[in-house]
């Protein structure tokens, strides 16, 4: 492994990207933690408590933002501390996948090929149904206008994930103190975990709970932190500082080739209503 500081960055007006080969402890040193984002894609080895630990600080107390994609449980250790659980084996979806296709013939109609309509900053299962159907266009995503309107995602052999609701998730608790989990993606109800291997979705040992989640988004506003402001702005601690409210948040995403390029000509099936 190599540490962060040893790869070179790249800078694009204000936005630094670095990459780390290391662990992601690194987090602990990070100036500005609420302006930082850290994206775990594909981990090779479990995650380990230490690491753990640091990553919920990092989102929980501090104000990161953190993504997670993988297919397996190597993300567990994390995600438990959230309430989300990845399957250790790959999901499949009859009635949601999509075909590849070369010279206009379909080479590849797998099961596994699963696809999701993902909302940005809702719950889909709280989505009005006249907008379920609704597509993000380009102007919605340039003028950050992301509400009521879902974005195709394509994953290729990906696990499912659970959400179960933590003590912190009490709903007699204060508005204020409360944490804002989002499932933005899911598989159909006729998904299923293949466990066995075998592919059957009337296996009884493949679960098919009926709600597998593809991506789950978890915010936790309203943490303080100190930042620098432009001039002339209000509530000033010192020179240019002032306090602010930020929101910490973690996405989950059940493969980690959600990420990649590369597609060939693809087309969506579906018998699902989404």
């Amino acid at each position: 492994h190599r540490d962060l500081h040893s790869f070179p960055t790249r800078r694009s007006s204000d936005l630094f990207i670095a990459n780390t080969m290391s662990t992601p402890m690194l987090v602990n040193d990070w100036r500005d933690p609420h302006r930082t984002a850290l994206m775990i894609i594909g981990p090779e080895k479990p995650i380990a408590e230490t690491e753990a630990d640091a990553i919920y600080d990092f989102v929980t107390n501090r104000g990161g933002k953190v993504i997670v994609a993988a297919d397996g449980t190597n993300a567990n250790r994390l995600a438990e501390k959230f309430g989300v659980t990845f399957f250790d084996s790959p999901l499949n979806d009859e009635n949601q996948f999509w075909m590849e296709y070369e010279d206009g013939q379909p080479t590849d109609g797998s099961w596994l090929n699963v696809w999701g309509l993902a909302a940005v900053s809702e719950d889909v299962n709280d989505m009005p149904s006249s907008y379920l159907r609704q597509g993000c266009v380009d102007t919605d995503v340039l003028q950050e206008n992301r509400l009521n309107c879902r974005l195709p995602v394509m994953f290729r052999s990906p696990t499912g994930m659970k959400f179960e609701p933590l003590p912190e998730d009490d709903p007699s608790q204060a508005a204020e103190n409360q944490r804002q989990v989002k499932i933005l993606a899911t598989a159909s109800p006729s998904a299923f975990i293949d466990v066995q291997g075998n592919g059957l979705a009337d296996d009884q040992r493949n679960p098919a709970p009926g709600d597998l989640a593809l991506i789950v988004r978890i915010d936790y506003p309203g943490i303080t932190t100190f930042d620098k402001v432009s001039a002339g702005s209000g509530g000033l601690v010192g020179g240019n500082t002032r306090e602010l409210q930020v929101t910490g948040s973690i996405v989950f995403v059940s493969d980690e080739e959600a990420f990649s390029k590369d597609r060939k000509s693809t087309r969506l099936n579906s018998s699902h209503n989404q």
